[in-house]
């Protein structure tokens, strides 16, 4: 099964509008490498809302994940059924004892399942006023900027 690591101290970002401890996000959740692809995905599900962050983790032990976006029959699960339920079947050690999945490597989507290997270090709010859309790149869909630029940081 290809796998794919994340090396320690990699930073990790989480787009949200909610407000919980930054320390007790719950699993499973969706990360970025990229901190502009987390900015976008809050601008393209939050678009005018006020409370918009990007919370920053790092990875303090080298974490392996499953590659999906090289593994036919995990593609297969997820489309089926859903992100959460590939996720949780992960956590319950279906697929050996990974900590998760990358969907995409240069959207750099990471879906953790277990946080021991993650510390909390910041937040920073944006602002989610730019319309963000869903553009076909290649034979890959991504989140692209309506207008060059989505999102404001603060």
């Amino acid at each position: 099964m290809s796998s794919k690591l994340l090396k320690k101290n990699t930073i990790l970002y989480h787009g949200t509008i909610y407000n919980f401890e930054p320390t007790e996000i719950k699993t499973p959740c969706w990360f970025s490498t990229i901190k502009s692809e987390a900015i976008n995905h809050i601008c393209y599900r939050h678009r005018g809302n006020t409370n918009g962050k990007i919370l920053k983790y790092k990875v303090t032990k080298d974490i392996e994940l499953l590659d999906i976006s090289k593994n036919g029959e995990l593609r297969l699960y997820m489309n089926s059924n859903g992100n959460y339920k590939l996720a949780k079947y992960i956590a319950k050690g279906k697929w050996s004892n990974k900590n998760g999945y990358i969907n995409y490597p240069d959207q750099a989507e990471v879906m953790l399942v277990a946080l021991n290997h993650i510390i909390y270090i910041d937040t920073e709010y944006v602002d989610l006023s730019h319309r963000v859309i869903y553009k076909r790149v290649g034979f890959d869909w991504r989140m692209k900027n309506e207008t060059k630029s989505c999102c404001v940081l603060m």
